[in-house]
């Protein structure tokens, strides 16, 4: 097993109020499943959460506040076929020399939204108003639009 990640810490101020108002907030911290850590998501009770049941989504405040508590290592937000948001999901696109990778960059310029680095500190995510037939997953962008959860840490990018 490997050490357990440090993620970067959730700064609330910066992420944006249209996603603050929508009711579909969870935690997540770390679990070793045998080969590598993830990040599955959890109700502010503790109980284990699914991005298919809306009962387990909380308000930001409640999610926020267990966060701040501790037993968390960060914050997601659920995305449904009811919001209008659509996830942009670009890994191991940021490092300590360069900074961030020209795809990202070119990415950051086409979508002109709300952008922020990943608890990993390695990774960036885009969070759009829109719709897409359905989440795609290819090596170097995932796009998500229901059905799906990202977490979120408020270190703004642009």
């Amino acid at each position: 097993m490997t050490e357990k990640p440090t993620p970067l810490p959730v700064l609330s101020a910066n992420i944006p109020q249209a996603l603050k108002s929508v009711p579909q907030w969870v935690c997540w911290k770390y679990e070793w499943n045998g080969k590598k850590w993830t990040k599955p998501p959890f109700q502010p009770n503790g109980f284990k959460a699914s991005k298919t049941t809306p009962q387990h989504y909380s308000t930001f405040d409640k999610v926020l506040a267990a966060y701040e508590a501790g037993g968390f290592d960060g914050i997601g937000f659920v995305l449904t076929a009811n919001d209008p948001f659509v996830a942009i999901d670009i890994d191991h696109c940021i490092t300590d020399e360069d900074g961030l990778s020209a795809f990202a960059k070119e990415m950051l310029g086409l979508f002109k939204s709300y952008a922020e680095i990943s608890p990993s500190g390695g990774g960036l995510r885009i969070i759009v108003k829109g719709s897409i037939p359905r989440n795609i997953k290819k090596p170097e962008i995932e796009m998500y639009h229901r059905d799906s959860y990202v977490t979120i840490t408020g270190h703004e990018v642009g």
